[in-house]
């Protein structure tokens, strides 16, 4: 069997197959019933932390929203949690982007300071050489019996 016909099987028989199974589950039912518990665990926790910031009794019993308004509810927390989490990788992503452009700045400047710190001990070696050339040249024009700077 090559690509082709793979590939028209894929787009013949695995539509019907994904709605066969959809329509025996009654998957479109089950969102809907999903959004709804989760609204109403959302519903119930809520309104027990406002009961407890108001000093209000929490062991009241507390009415679950309509269904309609629960899975409304439901998605609007969805979103939000979608939205939430977006801006929170966005904030995550450009945090370390951030940290490894500090880092590589950070290299940068480490680099240069030894870079620095060889130019000075190269320098210094290069006096040290000079002192010991000027002492040498004092020597000889003691020892030749010339005025000495």
């Amino acid at each position: 069997m090559d690509f082709a016909e793979m590939s028209m099987l894929r787009w013949t028989y695995v539509p019907t197959m994904l709605d066969k199974i959809s329509n025996e589950t009654n998957f479109k039912l089950c969102i809907p019933l999903v959004l709804c518990i989760v609204e109403q665990a959302n519903h119930r926790l809520t309104t027990s932390i406002q009961r407890r910031i108001y000093g209000h009794a929490t062991d009241v019993e507390i009415r679950p929203l309509n269904e309609e308004k629960a899975v409304q509810a439901a998605g609007d927390l969805i979103s939000e949690l979608f939205v939430f989490t977006v801006a929170g990788a966005a904030v995550i992503f450009e945090v370390q982007r951030s940290s490894r452009s500090e880092a590589k700045k950070e290299e940068l400047r480490r680099q240069e300071m030894e870079v620095m710190k060889q130019r000075d001990e190269d320098l210094a070696k290069e006096v040290e050489s000079l002192k010991q050339k000027l002492q040498e040249l004092e020597q000889l024009a003691k020892g030749k019996g010339l005025a000495v700077i």
